[in-house]
């Protein structure tokens, strides 16, 4: 569970307790505004808010992997307007079936899926 702070609660499905915390870092420094959270292949990702960045997380250590931009996936004059009306990346779903992670964002026109891991790694 996040709260959007550098921070991530392991809860128990069940009772909704927090058993332990995680604390996500890059390089030492806390990385903060970690919000939508999905499970992808043994690693945590985390759109970071108001960001085309999704975080690649080892769950174990709270350390980076990686990052995934988003800002490719849609021309400079679409990202432009939906900034204005606060349509932001802020959407990770996993395809299980056909192996694929789906992205979007609010007011986004498009869902875009990729096969796992994501080719937008960098």
């Amino acid at each position: 569970m996040s709260d959007g702070s550098d921070r991530i609660a392991v809860i128990t499905p069940d009772e909704f307790r927090s058993v332990r915390t995680i604390a996500v870092t890059e390089a030492g420094r806390p990385v903060w505004m970690l919000n939508e959270l999905e499970w992808v292949r043994g690693e945590l990702w985390a759109n970071v808010y108001q960001t085309d960045l999704i975080a690649r997380i080892d769950p174990r250590t709270g350390v980076i992997l990686g990052w995934i931009d988003l800002g490719r996936l849609q021309t400079p004059s679409v990202r432009e307007g939906l900034r204005r009306w606060g349509g932001v990346a802020n959407g990770i779903a996993v395809d299980s079936i056909n192996d694929r992670v789906l992205i979007t964002g609010k007011l986004w026109p498009r869902l875009y899926a990729f096969p796992v891991p994501a080719p937008l790694i960098r």
